[in-house]
């Protein structure tokens, strides 16, 4: 909605402001930022509650350098606002000296502050006195690339938060500051703070989510998490960790652990009586997402216990063996990432009992897919039976990759042919030799030989470095057959051996689609482009899913940040005018199923407002519902906000004049308008309701940040300097910092509180998957039908 703006250019001392000249009525947003604004005390706000009555509003107050000093009750006369949401931001302070009892015992929905100069301007830890915000209450607070910082307090106090996210400084005390805070805290990020221990937390029993990453923990013990039943996701990831004890997670109900980047030679434990045992056994009723890369492990054995297990992520560790049944009890596991080992031999029984579609053994040193069952098995009825541990997944594997596995020298393709659901096959890397054409029977009572694929369109073979040789021509027919019911791809063309001139062999089709792909996209990044999200999928199969870069690379200032976050495949976005497909135009089809609107109905049915005609006699009551939808209501791409609902608000052309749309997103915003007359709620809670919780879209939301336990490290950031784009636009009260969870579009930010029916959805790549199958789908996912 509007806003009122007073922007204080030159620095000063005086701490009194006269807010009587920025009094404007019927605002629902109002929202300050001070330049080099040096002091703030009681006097600051003396008559802002007298000037301005902004009961159940926003009230946005943005102080940006200069801030030396906040004086005892500088806020305490916005406790008054009570029911208002009060946003205080404060970008580059300088010496932020703050009073006891600064903020008042008041309540904000969020706190913001960035930079805080003194430990740069002193080379001395910044004291940050928790005694100012005693007794104050905060939805959110942040605290971000503050340098060294040393909390203290004149006493004991209490800070309630609701989520509290303090990055990228250097914590001398944390645990003053934990300490501090009300026990209904439900999410802390203390990422990249070079913390080395952590403080007992086990006194927040709502806690949610726990963001431990890029410190220097070295260990996990007892009495920091214990019986935290609420807590669903932790994150200690790129620490020093080298044990956990084994009591640690007791009474826990995880769902999601990282351990990335630590340094564990093993999961399991000796207790004090010599028993063996894990701290994942408290975890094994619960945990879906297990993250273990990066660490020194050597085996995987406490995973036999684990019932809910759903994704498990080991790469780059030091495994040779995978035994039988290891995952004997995960039956809802479905991705699994062993790449980068030194698994030598895999157990014909180790994913017995999963239902695993996505299994990546990329760069390991096994040599072959079979298994001698003499030695693995003792039912083995035939001395020179063999099976391979590939079959008891063979009904639900889609995607498998042995890329870089350079000692398996040997393919048999009657393995192959048997996975039913086969559609990607990574050989990419792989030492081709006279045996990896292979076509033997793994069982010598079976005279199956039939192609178990799904065809068309058979799966996707990569074989990216791979060098053929004439001696690769020499395929037997049943290996032709095979090949001839596949897609052969290559990063490039360059290789005119490949098959040339074999006409039993013509059929196989060669491109360089995919993998080419991660070439472009990673050069790009190279060159200073943040990050991407990449899936493809063909005939209802996912052909490539993955994730590149970073969601925050650069600070404000256009710098690196430090240590950039990495994009993960839950990343979410701001989808910007996507939201007009995927929010707006599916509520109209929905809307007009229920029989609640015809597209063919004047606007001005919907809306009453909507009438009288401009200037040049081009008037509002011609406009269809249909015309909005089409983009040939005749208005022009851009018009000044304030603009949208006058009466005179000129019209590029006629409507009907040309067949050719004209894109506007005044459209889409008159279209959320309507939604709302006609359900008697926004779009956001209609499309939500109708749409979304009934496909379990649970990362596809407006205004992410509010009223969520989502945190703004969850999103990639769109820009760098909010709305000024890199410094060319100035207008009062623009965003200048790096945009992350709000979106990023002015109309939608400014004037529509973030809900708009043209700009302000944020997913993330499976939910989008989701939304984009429905309609190569015709209107249909699962169970799910849409418009019904």
């Amino acid at each position: 909605m509007p806003f009122v703006s007073c922007i204080g250019k030159n620095q000063t001392n005086d701490s009194f402001v006269d807010w009587a000249p920025f009094v404007s009525a019927n605002h629902r947003q109002h929202s300050f930022t001070f330049f080099n604004l040096t002091r703030l005390t009681y006097l600051t706000f003396t008559n802002f509650s007298s000037t301005f009555h902004l009961h159940g509003e926003s009230i946005d107050l943005t102080f940006i350098n200069g801030m030396d000093e906040i004086g005892e009750n500088a806020f305490q006369p916005l406790n008054e606002y009570s029911d208002s949401s009060i946003e205080l931001t404060f970008t580059s302070p300088q010496h932020f000296k703050l009073a006891d009892y600064a903020f008042g015992q008041g309540a904000y929905y969020e706190i913001d502050i960035d930079n805080i100069q003194y430990s740069h301007i002193h080379n001395l830890p910044y004291q940050l006195n928790l005694k100012s915000m005693d007794g104050a209450r905060f939805y959110q607070m942040n605290i971000r690339n503050c340098g060294d910082i040393e909390f203290i307090s004149n006493g004991s106090s209490t800070i309630e938060l609701i989520g509290i996210t303090v990055n990228n400084c250097s914590l001398a005390n944390a645990s003053l500051l934990i300490e501090s805070l009300s026990t209904g805290l439900a999410g802390l990020d203390l990422t990249s703070n070079h913390l080395t221990a952590i403080p007992s937390l086990e006194y927040f029993q709502q806690l949610r989510a726990v963001d431990l990453k890029n410190n220097f923990i070295e260990e996990i013990t007892v009495n920091i998490f214990n019986n935290m039943a609420s807590l669903w996701r932790l994150d200690l990831s790129n620490n020093r960790i080298r044990n956990i004890e084994s009591d640690s997670f007791v009474g826990l109900r995880l769902t999601e652990l990282n351990l990335d980047n630590n340094r564990l030679t093993s999961l399991q434990t000796l207790t004090i009586d010599n028993q063996t045992t894990s701290f994942l056994y408290p975890l094994n009723e619960s945990l879906a997402l297990l993250v273990i890369s990066n660490n020194f492990l050597h085996d995987l054995n406490p995973l036999k216990h684990m019932t809910n297990l759903n994704n498990v992520i080991v790469c780059c560790n030091q495994i040779k063996t995978l035994d039988g049944n290891i995952f004997e009890k995960a039956h809802q596991l479905k991705s699994v990432d062993l790449s980068y080992n030194q698994i030598e031999f895999i157990d014909s029984m180790t994913f017995n009992g999963t239902i695993i579609n996505y299994l990546n053994l990329a760069g390991n040193r096994f040599s072959s897919l079979e298994t001698n069952e003499s030695l693995s098995s003792n039912t083995s009825l035939f001395k020179n039976q063999t099976s391979s541990f590939l079959y008891p997944i063979s009904s639900t594997i889609s995607s498998l990759s042995f890329s870089n596995c350079t000692n398996l020298i040997e393919i048999n393709w009657f393995i192959i042919i048997k996975l039913q659901t086969l559609f990607y096959l990574d050989l990419s890397e792989v030492n081709m030799t006279e045996k990896s054409w292979l076509y033997r029977k793994t069982d010598v009572n079976s005279e199956d030989s039939s192609i178990n694929w799904n065809y068309p369109p058979g799966p996707r073979i990569i074989l990216y470095g791979i060098r053929l040789t004439d001696n690769d021509y020499c395929l037997t027919k049943l290996i032709i057959d095979i090949l001839n019911k596949t897609t052969l791809i290559r990063p490039d063309n360059n290789d005119a051996n490949l098959f040339n001139g074999v006409t039993s062999f013509t059929n196989a089709k060669i491109f360089n689609g995919l993998t080419l792909m991660d070439g472009l996209i990673n050069n790009e990044i190279q060159q200073g482009f943040p990050g991407a999200a990449l899936i493809i999928i063909q005939y209802g199969k996912i052909l490539k899913q993955t994730v590149y870069g970073y969601k925050l690379k650069y600070n404000e200032n256009e710098t690196l940040i430090e240590q950039p976050e990495l994009l993960i495949l839950y990343t979410m976005f701001d989808v910007a005018s996507l939201t007009k497909i995927y929010a707006t135009n599916y509520t109209f089809m929905h809307l007009v199923e229920q029989g609640k609107l015809n597209v063919d109905d004047q606007v001005i049915k919907y809306i009453p407002e909507y009438s009288g005609c401009n200037l040049d006699n081009e008037c509002r009551e011609t406009r269809l519902i249909k015309d909005l939808l089409t983009h040939t209501a005749g208005y022009a791409p851009s018009n000044r906000t304030e603009q949208i609902i006058e009466t005179k608000l000129h019209f590029q052309r006629s409507r009907g004049d040309d067949p050719l749309p004209i894109y506007s997103n005044i459209d889409y915003m008159l279209l959320d308008l309507i939604v709302e007359s006609i359900s008697g709620i926004s779009i956001d809670q209609y499309i939500k309701i109708n749409m979304y919780q009934s496909l379990s879209l649970t990362h596809t939301l407006f205004n992410p940040l509010v009223n969520t336990t989502y945190q703004k490290m969850d999103f990639a950031a769109t820009e760098l300097n909010g709305n000024t784009r890199n410094g060319a636009i100035m207008f009062p009260n623009v965003r200048i910092h790096v945009l992350q969870g709000q979106v990023h579009d002015e109309k939608s930010f400014y004037l529509m509180n973030g809900i708009s029916g043209h700009a302000g959805l944020f997913s993330n790549l499976h939910d989008m998957t989701i939304l984009c199958q429905i309609m190569l789908n015709n209107g249909t996912y699962g169970i799910y039908s849409v418009p019904k």
